[in-house]
Formats: C-alpha cells, sequence, structure tokens
C-alpha cells in the first residue's frame, strides 16, 4: 500500500515531479509485478527546474518500462537516458541551460528494495520505531559534517551553514559523477518513504516520532499527517515537497 502528496511551499512554483507505477519484470515466458517510485526534484533558481525534473522522470519511466529482459543494470541504464534526454531539451532550447534536477527511482520487487539516486532527495526506512536513510546524500552537508568533525567543532555548526544545499551531483545533461545504486531486504511492516530535500524542515527525530506516534495509521493518514508537520512550522523559506510513503507488507 501507498500513498503520496505534494505542496509548493513558499516557493513560486512545484519544481518537483514524481511517479509511481506498477510495472511487469519479464522473466522469459513469464514476469514479476513490481512497483517503480521516482521522486526528482528540479534544481532552485535555474532555468526549467520544472523541465528538468520532468523530463528525467519520463524518460527514466519510459526507458525502464521499454526493456524487455530485466537485469540489475536496468536502474542505471534509464538514469542514463534521462541525463540524456536533459541534455536533448537543453539543446533544443538554449534558454534552458544549467536547468537540473536531483532524481530518486526505487523499485520494490517482492521483498527486495533496488534504488537508484543523484542529488539530494531522501530515500528513508522507518523500521522497529527506527528512522534511517538509504541512500546516499549528494550535497555538501555529509562534507561539511566531516569537516567539523574532523576539526573538533560542532556539528551543528554544518546545519547552520549556507553552502549545505548546494549539490556534489545532479541530472544536468553532463556526464554525473556520483550516482548511489543499491538495494535491502524489507520487512513486513517497515515504511518506505521517498522524498525530496523540502521534507527536512523536518528533523529526523521529529519525523521517527511522528511516525512512531501514528504507526498504526494508513498511508493517506501519514502523508497528510506529515505535509501538516511541515506546515505548522511556517518556514519562511519552505521548499517545494514531495512524499511518497509505501508501506510493506
Amino acid at each position: 500500500m501507498f500513498s503520496s502528496i505534494q505542496i509548493v511551499g513558499r516557493r513560486q512554483r512545484q519544481e518537483d515531479s514524481f511517479s509511481v507505477d506498477t510495472v511487469a519484470l519479464p522473466r522469459g515466458r513469464e514476469a514479476d509485478v513490481a512497483q517503480l517510485f521516482i521522486v526528482a526534484d528540479g534544481m532552485g533558481g535555474h532555468a526549467g527546474g520544472d523541465i528538468a525534473s520532468q523530463s528525467a522522470v519520463d524518460a527514466f519511466s519510459g526507458s525502464f518500462k521499454a526493456r524487455t529482459v530485466f537485469n540489475e543494470s536496468w536502474l542505471v541504464d534509464a538514469l542514463m537516458d534521462a541525463s540524456k534526454r536533459i541534455a536533448r531539451e537543453i539543446s533544443l532550447d538554449t534558454t534552458l541551460a544549467g536547468m537540473g534536477t536531483t532524481f530518486l527511482g526505487a523499485l520494490r520487487r517482492g521483498n527486495k528494495l533496488d534504488w537508484v539516486s543523484v542529488g539530494d532527495s531522501l530515500l528513508l526506512l522507518f523500521r522497529d520505531g527506527r528512522l534511517r536513510r538509504l541512500n546516499e546524500d549528494h550535497s555538501m552537508l555529509p562534507r561539511l559534517i566531516e569537516a567539523a568533525q574532523a576539526n573538533g567543532r560542532d556539528v551543528e555548526e554544518a546545519y547552520r551553514d549556507r553552502r549545505r544545499h548546494q549539490l556534489r551531483s545532479a541530472l544536468d545533461g553532463r556526464k554525473t559523477e556520483l550516482i548511489d545504486r543499491a538495494n535491502c531486504e524489507l520487512l513486513p511492516g517497515d515504511l518506505v518513504m521517498l522524498a525530496s530535500d523540502g521534507i527536512q524542515t523536518l528533523s529526523m527525530n521529529d519525523l521517527a516520532a511522528l511516525l512512531e506516534q501514528n504507526r498504526n495509521s494508513t498511508t493517506d493518514q501519514l502523508v497528510e499527517l506529515l505535509i501538516a508537520a511541515i506546515e505548522r512550522c511556517s518556514a519562511p523559506q519552505q521548499d517545494n515537497v514531495t512524499l511518497i510513503v509505501y508501506r510493506h507488507s
């Protein structure tokens, strides 16, 4: 069971794009049924962030579904096709130069979750009262935290640093230097969350507490509760938020 939701926040337009699909994975004469979740966050302040995110989602989904023999390389292959689509859009319209997007694609097949990601959109797993991030964060924040720890400074400095949201990797039509590709096994009752970075208005502790307090809620109720908590913060520069919540059974 899964649910999804989006808000614009306090931005002028929605630059996030997402998709949730049931897909057939061909295996000889048979096919496995799986779910494909995608979240892309157009790079704020860049020309055509909304175009970049939607183009990436469309290209990735189309490329993934067009393949005829399923193998583990599908996710990365489809990601490369998404990058090529952005390059093509820029070549056709030079006013879009500089546009880009983060990208997170996750495939749930049976009890296995595979993902590929570029940028800072979040893939989270809530299990037994503990919330943890599954995918790598390609923003500057991890580097700033490492620098603070290495120099004996309070890591809170990293969270206040204006550079923390700068991306070290994104889909922008050029060669992608950092790609996170991994997988994990899911257990019954696991909650999987895909979100653009606007969700970080809430801390990981706040998110975990809210999920724990509402562990018996439906996924529809959870996405509404999470968005309501974000909106109560009234952050002056609240970013777009896209959220997908999946409960494994």
